[in-house]
């Protein structure tokens, strides 16, 4: 019906054109316009609304409306949608509940209560409140760094950074600065930034729920590609009831945690299960007892699920990164009450990185905290929320996402997970886990170039189908709105935009060193912190006009 109205309206115009221009006998004047209405009219036909026959080649006609910045076609939401459930206002309307604390004033500054995703068709803005977890699923080098470091950039809270890379520190510690304390935990020294602290797993362990916290993260995070198995369940099971007391013994009698290693490598726990025994701990000295007994094959295993939790020891670099020294330790409760950031980064090596089981337990501690402090607050959950930023977490920080996510957001800290594919969630979290996250991020941003056919086929099947005449015949057939070719040919910079019920959003990603903000801290000689170890100075950074150029040509 309005595709009739349209050509009903364009060919009026054309024909009282014709007839003003007879009558003044302007034959020349008369072709010119003619043309010219026609050329017109073809471009608003485009313009205006997608076609109502199927396009030959969808890909194509898919490229060239995001360009020109018009709606990618039948299916996608529409601009009012966009307004209603993607915009400021819409943002809006849900800010009371995710930030009690501020004014109606204050919130009508978006960043603070949402994320910004970028731009839709007619360049209108797509945002999404925080309390929202996001999924966001791309290949290597396509941009995903450069937008979560967008999004770290503008965080109201507390933010933690998980990456293989120093690039997310580099675009955005020198604003962060500028708005709250920055720490660092990069023991492996990637891209020659410093650590400001070293972290101690024993520290809290005397009390046994810690304990049991901190043995059950770190060998969460050493299970690896068997992590749903039955068999290895009770495996990781009993490591994590040995290692938990281990812990409680080692934490308690003060020794480093370098003895507790040593325990784990030699398969000698006498100085521990005697001193659990001797403290009234039976249950945590019979669980050690247990790989004292004839059962070698099955101690021997146990000991190898904890010997992987500590394997990091035997490198002598990274085990200063669990000997802290005076002034050189995190605190925790400060880092969640204000807008700090930490930094995250370890290089991974396959499919999983040396330092990634004291990542997870070093996330896994925050978010505790996160967790109580925030139920003390107005609304019982933290605010300002404290953003979960994990690139690549799968390999840096596997922290128990299915968990996580099921009330993370709920609670002020929502999460923004990076993988490659749903098949590398499955690998790390078998595939009931991969289904939770996914089942538990409200929203999905995938980007072009993703080859993994099970990511494809999800994203097609999720978009939903919409009928459309096909060439050639007057009948309407169904087909979907996101074929597989149409997400994998996306143009670089575009992602599509999944979110509950709502229809599809393809937008352009906001890049951190696009950001005005950044741009004007580059010109300043600010855009990246300059950070100290104790006793150790910063003198050899990178340009950092150089850094701006290498990230735009990744891009």
């Amino acid at each position: 019906m309005i595709e009739s109205l349209k050509e009903t309206f364009f060919v009026g115009v054309g024909v009282l054109l014709a007839v003003v221009l007879l009558a003044a006998n302007h034959l020349t004047w008369l072709i010119i316009v003619l043309v010219a209405a026609a050329v017109v009219g073809l471009a608003l036909r485009f313009a205006l609304g997608p076609q109502r026959k199927l396009p030959v080649n969808r890909v194509r006609y898919q490229r060239v409306r995001l360009w020109l910045r018009l709606h990618p076609g039948r299916g996608h939401a529409t601009s009012f949608q966009l307004f209603w459930r993607w915009g400021r206002w819409a943002s809006f309307r849900q800010s009371g509940r995710v930030r009690a604390s501020l004014s109606w004033r204050q919130r009508l500054h978006a960043d603070e209560h949402s994320i910004y995703l970028g731009r839709a068709q007619h360049g209108r803005r797509v945002r999404v409140g925080l309390q929202e977890n996001v999924l966001i699923l791309a290949p290597p080098r396509v941009g995903k760094s450069g937008f979560l470091a967008k999004t770290v950039l503008h965080a109201p809270g507390p933010v933690v950074s998980g990456s293989t890379r120093d690039d997310i520190f580099r675009l955005t510690s020198g604003v962060r600065s500028k708005r709250g304390k920055i720490a660092v935990f990069n023991p492996q020294q990637i891209g020659s930034v410093p650590s400001t602290f070293a972290w101690n797993p024993l520290d809290g362990c005397e009390v046994p729920a810690t304990a049991i916290r901190r043995a059950d993260s770190l060998v969460y995070a050493t299970a690896g590609e068997q992590a749903g198995g039955d068999d290895q369940a009770w495996w990781t099971s009993k490591a994590s009831s040995a290692l938990r007391s281990l812990l409680l013994a080692g934490a308690s009698l003060g020794v480093p945690f370098s003895t507790v290693a040593t325990w784990i490598q030699s398969g000698d726990f006498s100085v521990a299960i005697n001193f659990l025994r001797q403290t009234g701990h039976a249950q945590f000295a019979a669980n050690l007892n247990e790989l004292m007994g004839p059962a070698e094959r099955t101690s021997a295993t146990i000991r190898m699920f904890m010997s992987r939790c500590v394997a990091f020891m035997s490198d002598p670099l990274l085990a200063k990164a669990v000997q802290p020294e005076n002034g050189n330790q995190l605190d925790i409760d400060e880092f969640v009450s204000g807008p700090n950031t930490l930094y995250l980064i370890g290089e991974s090596q396959g499919t999983e990185a040396p330092l990634a089981p004291l990542h997870a337990a070093l996330t896994t501690q925050i978010q505790f905290r996160a967790v109580q402090l925030g139920s003390q607050q107005k609304g019982g959950r933290l605010d300002p929320p404290m953003l979960l930023a994990l690139d690549e977490a799968t390999q840096t920080t596997p922290v128990p996402l299915p968990t996580w996510l099921a009330d993370g957001a709920g609670k002020g800290i929502p999460v923004m997970t990076v993988a490659h594919g749903v098949s590398q969630l499955r690998r790390t979290y078998s595939e009931h886990g991969a289904r939770a996250i996914l089942d538990t991020s409200g929203v999905w941003i995938l980007l072009g170039g993703i080859s993994d056919p099970q990511t494809l086929e999800m994203a097609e099947k999720l978009s939903g189908q919409v009928a459309i005449t096909e060439r050639g015949s007057d009948a309407h057939a169904r087909h979907p709105v996101l074929s597989a070719e149409m997400v994998r040919e996306l143009p670089p910079g575009f992602a599509v935009v999944l979110r509950g019920a709502l229809a599809p959003v393809i937008v352009r990603l906001p890049m951190a060193w696009r950001d005005r903000t950044y741009k004007w801290a580059l010109r300043r000689g600010e855009a990246v912190a300059q950070l100290a170890q104790p006793g150790h100075a910063v003198t050899d950074w990178p340009d950092e006009l150089a850094i701006e150029a290498d990230l735009e040509g990744a891009a």
